[in-house]
């Protein structure tokens, strides 16, 4: 039986599904849902499912039979954590088709930009820097960046097509394939899907160029709507973060808060139930 917070985080779900989405979206998403009982139970034979319906649902069921555990670091995490493998199966078969495929620069994307501007202004103004957007899906702020004459390279591993704006910026599908250093790292809720924190940490260290800048964006797991510290998991999230976290990785830090979704711009909260976190820190060496 589902317990009170259970219900209202669904409820909120839906809520927040419609508001950016359009209720287009939230009926695929619903006759996903069923399809994939109907599948489960093994209600219609494999044979009479789609192939490409077919991938989608077995790449869902990655995250099933998993719980999340602690670490004192200021996080939880998914136990067992599925493979890198795994993931690339589910965004390529499931995430995006989910989703839906909105391109193009949203709200999130603007408000990030203007207070990374803010913040660190000779960075952004004043000379030309390679920026990395990490999880770029179909830009966002990328745009934003190379409208301001700077060098963009996306890391989107779900076989998106980003060839159509191939002369303005590189496309990879993976953070490794990248050999050259880079000023800026920008994840905007791609850190909460990641396979080894531990592993990735250091791959960020390796690609930053010193007195470079890394911003994460992440759902709050203090936040009880948004599953981790309440034991609730919510694929396909394999990490669920605290500001305590970003306060560990060793960066000097400009920001490490929480933040008020639904307005814009999005609001600093002094305390730590905020919907997002986020992050700025500056890259020692």
């Amino acid at each position: 039986m589902l317990n009170i917070i259970q219900i209202k985080q669904n409820f909120n779900k839906v809520l927040n599904h419609i508001k950016p989405r359009g209720l287009k979206s939230l009926l695929r998403r619903s006759i996903m849902r069923i399809v994939a009982f109907v599948h489960t139970n093994r209600l219609i034979p494999n044979k009479f499912i789609p192939e490409s319906l077919n991938k989608r649902l077995i790449a869902r069921k990655i995250f099933e039979g998993r719980s999340i555990k602690h670490d004192q670091r200021g996080f939880w995490y998914l136990h067992p954590m599925p493979t890198k493998h795994e993931l690339g199966l589910y965004y390529q078969n499931t995430y995006w088709q989910m989703r839906g495929k909105d391109e193009g620069i949203g709200t999130r994307d603007i408000d990030h930009f203007l207070q990374l501007r803010n913040l660190v202004p000779d960075f952004f103004n004043n000379e030309k820097i390679t920026f990395l957007n990490f999880g770029a899906g179909h830009g966002g702020i990328s745009h934003l960046m190379y409208l301001n004459g700077h060098s963009v390279i996306n890391v989107e591993p779900s076989g998106l097509n980003m060839d159509y704006l191939d002369s303005r910026w590189v496309t990879v599908t993976d953070i490794e394939n990248i050999s050259e250093s880079v000023d800026f790292i920008y994840g905007s809720h791609s850190l909460e899907h990641v396979a080894d924190i531990d592993k990735f940490e250091n791959i960020i260290n390796s690609k930053l160029r010193k007195g470079g800048y890394v911003f994460w964006e992440v759902p709050n797991c203090e936040n009880p709507e948004n599953g981790g510290c309440n034991g609730v998991l919510s694929s396909p999230h394999t990490y669920y973060f605290t500001v305590d976290y970003f306060n560990s990785l060793g960066f000097e830090v400009l920001i490490n808060s929480t933040f008020k979704e639904g307005t814009f711009p999005n609001k600093t909260l002094s305390d730590r139930s905020g919907e997002v976190i986020r992050f700025l820190g500056r890259y020692s060496g």
